[in-house]
């Protein structure tokens, strides 16, 4: 991973941000597959999770904590130690195009409950 992509992924940290499943935005519905949380940091390649157990050799990833996940349109909310890893906007994928699914949503909306 590059430096650039570190340092622009490093400003994300602290930001509340919606991380997609997949190429569609849809926010309700069917079609509504996301994760919510806060970027709490960034774990390279290789590196060992704080579980103690993770290592992602594939690629640099966010840490999002705090996470709501909303999957065919259905939020379920998780504790703040829940975690998601996605990988950082700009990593290359198998099809030749780069991730782009982390969002910043600030100013925070207000979730439904």
């Amino acid at each position: 991973m590059t430096d650039t992509l570190r340092h622009d992924a490093r400003q994300l940290i602290g930001h509340v941000v919606r991380s997609f499943d997949f190429d569609g935005r849809d926010l309700e519905g069917d079609h509504a597959c996301y994760v919510t949380g806060t970027v709490i940091g960034i774990i390279e390649a290789g590196e060992l999770a704080a579980d103690g157990e993770t290592v992602f050799n594939d690629c640099d990833r966010y840490i999002i904590a705090g996470v709501s996940h909303t999957f065919s349109g259905k939020e379920k909310l998780f504790g703040l130690d829940r975690r998601v890893f996605p990988p950082l906007n700009g990593t290359p994928m198998w099809s030749g195009e780069t991730t782009n699914y982390v969002v910043r949503i600030e100013p925070v909306e207000q979730r439904r409950r």
